[in-house]
């Protein structure tokens, strides 16, 4: 494949951007500190959203069981849904 072929496809897929190499993941929440379910609209697709925006893409799993401790009520474990979004941020130049 020419040069000028190569560099036409990689302009059409975006690879002459900046790459991202920093990984940044944000945990979703789907419960409160007191492990009530979160009313309203998930916040995954707001998520997506502004990493899309800002960093031209993010990934978001499916929901996973996560646990953390709420040290703040007696080390109560508090269970709940949580989807991590992730996107590879490009380091500032």
């Amino acid at each position: 494949m020419s040069k000028k072929r190569v560099e036409g496809v990689a302009k059409a897929l975006g690879a002459n951007q900046p790459l991202g190499t920093t990984h940044l993941m944000i945990f979703v929440p789907s419960a409160d500190r007191d492990g009530r379910k979160l009313a309203g609209p998930s916040w995954t697709r707001s998520t997506l959203k502004v990493l899309g925006k800002l960093f031209r893409g993010a990934t978001a799993y499916p929901k996973g069981l996560g646990v953390w401790r709420n040290d703040q009520a007696g080390g109560t474990l508090i269970f709940d849904d949580t989807t991590i979004v992730f996107s590879y941020v490009a380091p500032a130049i």
